[in-house]
């Protein structure tokens, strides 16, 4: 299993992958994540740890409050993680296999 820092535009049902990228962190810690090839997201820190399809964003765009993730933003994510310089094939490879098996799981707009 590979796996590489969480760094992503926000994927929310509002945002839907407008603006910035972010490096997301843990709303326990507030310590850095990181994305496994799984669709895992990952404390570095605490160990919480829940699936990109179960996950809720709190970026500050919108309101203070998390949402969940759409499946928009969901493919904008996928993208922004592809685009990262030097990330494995592979590893693209597998998550979005993983995101795509749980296509029901998002949030349609």
């Amino acid at each position: 299993m590979s796996n590489i820092t969480f760094n992503c535009r926000c994927p929310c049902i509002y945002c839907r992958g407008e603006g910035s990228k972010y490096d997301w962190t843990c709303a326990r810690c507030n310590k850095k994540q990181i994305l496994e090839d799984t669709g895992k997201i990952c404390c570095l820190n605490c160990e919480n740890s829940y699936y990109l399809w179960r996950s809720t964003f709190k970026c500050g765009n919108r309101d203070n409050e998390s949402h969940p993730i759409s499946y928009y933003g969901m493919c904008v994510a996928l993208s922004d993680m592809g685009s990262v310089p030097d990330t494995p094939t592979e590893f693209l490879r597998k998550l979005t296999k993983a995101c795509l098996l749980h296509v029901d799981d998002f949030l349609e707009e």
